[in-house]
């Protein structure tokens, strides 16, 4: 069972607290009050800040989220343009969360919203004030939960070997087998899929094997991803894994009326070819066994088109 995640309101609380710690860091800043709003308060930020400066009064108007992840960031950022609607012109937004990854701070910066989280990140721009601070990078926990994750489907996914390659950013890490090595990219993994080895519905068949132990489909998220839940081994805030179900953008496939898995499709993405044709040779067989003795797990390089890469719609 997993254990329940740390609450909106003592991220809200600890949000709170760490905005008044970065402040004191700043004698021109003279902050009046930070207020947590009422939840019985529909349609309110989650926090407010009244700040001086130079005799000059400022707002920061913030929004509290559980997962920095990007989707949930994107959430806040719709949430934060309608509440400045009840606010003075020069109200600052602010998304806080407990950490925020790389691409979750590009897509605050793009849409103009400031930033804290609870790793000591922040960005915040407002009258003569310029903050940016980057203090670390993804947590060491969250990365070892993934790199255990990786394991996992490919223990789930043996019957399937040389049908799927795993590619996307843990590839680096994986083929160069250097725990040092930062991730590049997002807590996600993709699956790129064999349409010709997965005839006749057999992909079907591997995406329900997946759902089967966990990975479930949401409705806030699109037709070919599934989640995972992991619970932290520290006791820390439970983060949701997404995997991406992708495959060449030229592959042949016969459409099934009505689909073989509802409301699931595998979307077509440039990159996984390349994958996948490294998944055919003696080489990347090696390597993998190298990785993880009891998988035959193939790492490609991730090529997502921009027209597909969210963030970079965003921009």
């Amino acid at each position: 069972m997993l254990k329940q995640a740390t609450s909106v309101k003592e991220i809200e609380r600890l949000g709170a607290e760490a905005i008044k710690a970065l402040f004191q860091e700043i004698p021109v800043v003279d902050l009046h009050s930070v207020e947590i709003e009422s939840p019985a308060q529909d349609q309110r930020a989650d926090l407010v800040a009244s700040v001086d400066i130079a005799g000059k009064h400022y707002v920061l108007v913030c929004e509290a989220k559980q997962s920095g992840q990007p989707r949930y960031i994107r959430d806040a950022i719709y949430q934060l343009r309608d509440y400045l609607r009840e606010f003075p012109k020069h109200a600052t937004p602010v998304v806080i969360a407990p950490y925020l990854s790389p691409e979750s701070r590009e897509l605050c910066f793009q849409n103009g919203v400031s930033f804290l989280d609870l790793e000591g990140n922040a960005r915040l721009v407002f009258g003569t004030v310029f903050i940016d601070r980057v203090r670390s990078n993804k947590p060491a926990p969250e990365l070892r939960e993934l790199r255990s994750l990786l394991m996992e489907i490919g223990q789930i996914l043996g019957g399937f070997n040389g049908k799927y390659a795993v590619i996307g950013g843990a590839v680096p890490w994986l083929l160069l087998d250097n725990h040092e090595m930062p991730h590049v990219g997002t807590l996600d993994v993709d699956l790129g899929l064999d349409a010709e080895a997965l005839g006749e519905g057999e992909y079907a068949r591997l995406v329900e094997t997946l759902m089967g132990h966990d990975y479930k489909q949401s409705p806030e998220l699109r037709k070919f991803q599934l989640v995972r839940t992991i619970t932290l081994a520290d006791g820390g805030i439970p983060i949701d894994v997404i995997v991406d179900f992708l495959m060449p953008r030229d592959a042949v496939i016969e459409k099934n009326k009505p689909p073989i898995v509802e409301d699931f499709a595998v979307q077509r993405a440039d990159g996984a070819d390349l994958a996948l044709h490294l998944l055919r040779t003696q080489l990347s067989r090696r390597c993998c066994q190298q990785i993880a003795r009891s998988t035959t797990l193939l790492f490609g390089i991730k090529g997502l088109s921009s027209d597909e890469n969210p963030l970079v719609r965003a921009k």
